[in-house]
């Protein structure tokens, strides 16, 4: 049997192919730019770099299967990169989040006679906001603006989301509702009462 490279240092990547019972016999990570081409799209990038990266690796390795991958995260017509510093990586959690992005993955096996074969998946993702941010609470308070409110559309979400499947409701949802549930509730009843609170929910009555 030919031996299995892998075009890529990623831990990540030899954790799901361990999950499959797979074990590369190489590692051997590509060096290539994977800089986007001018208005070049997502799907097309992750193609495109998968396969670049297979064929970057395979003459070093004669008579091997090469295998090589690719992800790139989308949101709206934005192609984010990976982030250079914890700077970059924070802005790019808070554009994420509470707004749904797209995960596209490129997959490129490059067999030894030199038959290639590729497949391209995408996901979408929604990113749940963080209940520590000020403007999350605020949004919620200035769309429910009174308890009883809050509390109907507590039960609403509840059945909601029982109602589709028994395992779509789970312990950390629970914990999410639960304690987004006291911080409006707070701000509701003036715990946290501020400035910007009281005109944004004066203007949205």
């Amino acid at each position: 049997m030919a031996p299995l490279v892998l075009a890529s240092a990623s831990p990540r990547r030899r954790e799901l192919l361990a999950q499959i019972g797979i074990a590369p016999d190489t590692i051997d990570p590509a060096e290539i730019d994977e800089a986007p081409l001018p208005r070049e799209l997502p799907p097309a990038v992750v193609s495109r770099l998968a396969r670049a990266k297979a064929e970057a690796v395979r003459p070093r390795h004669p008579g091997a299967f090469i295998l090589a991958a690719d992800t790139v995260v989308a949101c709206g017509r934005r192609l984010l990169g990976k982030p250079e510093d914890e700077r970059t990586a924070r802005a790019f959690l808070a554009l994420l989040s509470g707004r749904r992005h797209r995960v596209y993955g490129g997959v490129a096996v490059i067999a030894p006679d030199g038959r290639v074969a590729a497949r391209r998946v995408a996901s979408q993702v929604a990113f749940k906001r963080d209940i520590d941010d000020p403007k999350t609470i605020l949004d919620l308070v200035e769309t429910v603006q009174s308890p009883e409110r809050l509390r109907l559309l507590l039960v609403l979400t509840v059945f909601d989301m029982r109602a589709v499947s028994p395992k779509v409701w789970n312990g950390w949802k629970a914990t999410l509702l639960r304690d987004l549930y006291a911080r409006v509730s707070e701000v509701l009843a003036g715990g946290l009462s501020t400035t910007e609170r009281d005109v944004r929910v004066s203007r949205a009555r």
